[in-house]
């Protein structure tokens, strides 16, 4: 395989996997959105900044605050 299309191979992949993560993202973003009016009401000190993070942290199946406690 010439190394071209070895380059061209890694783009695609590079490609998909960056469309992957931009979709997981808007995923994200989209969820903190719907469920952020809910969570504000409980605490309204959580600004929206930080309910995104946290939906971001817990779709990754990272632990965030409200799951160390």
């Amino acid at each position: 395989m010439s190394s071209t299309r070895k380059v061209l191979l890694g783009t695609k992949e590079m490609n998909t996997a960056r469309s992957y993560n931009s979709q997981r993202e808007i995923a994200a973003f989209l969820q903190a959105l719907t469920t952020y009016p809910e969570h504000f009401q409980e605490n309204p000190l959580l600004s929206f900044e930080q309910h995104m993070v946290r939906v971001a942290d817990e779709n990754r199946g990272l632990p965030t605050q409200a799951t160390v406690r």
